[in-house]
């Protein structure tokens, strides 16, 4: 993807490690969604629908991306974030 290419927060979920937010591009929202995976101590406090570029995300620090394409993709310790707003 280009660096300037947009995305969207659109779900957060909380471990005792980890925290992951999925993204999802803006322009076709027919592509499968990835997963940000993130230290617990280094994530940055995304909120819902938060738009940003490609760019943006590349500096969070993430440690693992992968596509979200089946549930088996979130570890099974994590919970979704009810509060995520």
């Amino acid at each position: 993807m280009d660096k300037q290419t947009k995305v969207k927060v659109t779900n957060k979920w909380e471990g005792d490690f980890v925290i992951i937010y999925s993204i999802r591009k803006l322009e076709n929202k027919d592509l499968d969604p990835l997963l940000l995976f993130y230290n617990i101590n280094k994530a940055p406090n995304f909120h819902r629908n938060q738009e940003l570029t490609i760019a943006e995300i590349e500096k969070t620090g993430f440690y693992k991306v992968v596509k979200f394409e089946s549930w088996d993709d979130v570890p099974n310790d994590v919970a979704m974030s009810l509060s995520f707003a």
